[in-house]
């Protein structure tokens, strides 16, 4: 009755999938599509599917109690999605009674250091020093290679409350967006060229966005001009 994606990685590999199986989309019938949140939904329209359900908090907690309540005894749940995908998710939608839920494990979440900074010494030594954080997966990535570092000194923006739950149990400071939304990382994955407009007042952190841009463009090999007035 629905299939459900929580990342926009999850819809990439189910589709890849489907293609390397001799098959497409249309395996999944009339199911509905429910999406944990826009990037999510940005991904899947990139293939032409649109999606029917999307929480306003873009968390496995929310987008749970929202399909739960479309749901009844004997609806069946596909949730193509990591091996180590969050449990709230699930918890939420046993609430009902009789639902089918198949939590299908179709990639696995590598940890690796890039080496490119030095993370104790912007992290203890830079009062500045932000670490972004996308799910409680990447803080658990980060924990792993962090090594000796006082997470005390951590400030940590999170996507969403899952992500600030996991970094909080390491004793980071926590900041949480109102919503979940990392549409500049995700136009410079997409294979389109990205063109995009920021706008704010004195403060809104439109410079902050434009040097985490810069940083990512840097990281992934390509040369970046940042044009000041």
């Amino acid at each position: 009755d629905y299939i459900v994606f929580t990342s926009p990685a999850g819809v990439k590999c189910f589709i890849e999938l489907l293609i390397d199986n001799d098959s497409d989309i249309r395996k999944i019938g009339n199911a509905k599509i429910a999406v944990i949140g826009q990037g999510t939904a940005k991904e899947l329209k990139s293939y032409g599917l649109i999606a029917d359900l999307m929480p306003e908090v873009y968390d496995g907690l929310h987008l749970g109690q929202l399909l739960a309540g479309k749901c009844q005894a004997g609806s069946k749940i596909l949730i193509p999605r990591a091996s180590i995908g969050s449990q709230e998710l699930i918890d939420e939608l046993e609430k009902i009674s009789g639902v089918e839920i198949t939590d299908l494990a179709i990639y696995d979440t590598v940890y690796q250091n890039a080496g490119v900074v030095n993370l104790k010494k912007y992290i203890e030594a830079e009062e500045n020093t932000i670490v972004a954080f996308t799910s409680a997966s990447t803080v658990k990535g980060f924990i792993k290679i962090a090594g000796d570092i006082d997470m005390s000194k951590v400030k940590a923006a999170c996507i969403g409350q899952q992500t600030a739950k996991a970094a909080a149990e390491y004793g980071m400071e926590i900041f949480v967006a109102d919503k979940a939304t990392i549409d500049v990382k995700h136009d410079m994955e997409s294979p389109q060229p990205m063109d995009r407009l920021i706008c704010g007042d004195v403060g809104f952190g439109k410079t902050e966005v434009a040097m985490r841009a810069a940083f990512k463009a840097a990281t992934d090999g390509k040369q970046v001009a940042v044009l000041v007035p």
